[in-house]
């Protein structure tokens, strides 16, 4: 696996189910891909992350972090954008350690809100 792969994969791993369907419908945009092909959307539809981080780097090769950059920044993921950016430049830290895990439990409250609470009428205090 290369260190391309990795990141893309990690970075990816950060989203909801919300926000990598929307990830997955930007990424169908000509205006994201700047000239590049399209990946269908018939793959495009059913692909998990792994699945999806496997065709950005068929399709877009080392270029695969621009266009996720691009379309982050279109999902106003910029949080992303910035750790990815951080990562490709060779600045790894302690990005993807403890620092990730602080991140992801401070917004779990709100990402679990923000998915379930259209399925559990959980009160608005919590969103």
């Amino acid at each position: 696996m290369s260190k391309t792969y990795e990141k893309l994969l990690e970075t990816l791993e950060d989203l909801s189910y919300g926000e990598i369907n929307e990830f997955k419908f930007v990424l169908q945009s000509p205006e994201t891909t700047s000239g590049h092909p399209i990946i269908p959307k018939r793959q495009m539809k059913m692909a998990q992350r792994v699945d999806l981080v496997e065709l950005m780097m068929q399709t877009y090769g080392e270029r695969s972090v621009e266009v996720t950059n691009e379309v982050l920044k279109k999902i106003n993921r910029s949080d992303l954008v910035q750790r990815l950016s951080e990562i490709s430049s060779g600045s790894k830290g302690k990005l993807f350690g403890r620092k990730k895990n602080l991140q992801y439990n401070s917004n779990i409250k709100y990402l679990i809100c923000r998915e379930w609470s259209p399925l559990f009428n959980f009160p608005s205090k919590y969103m």
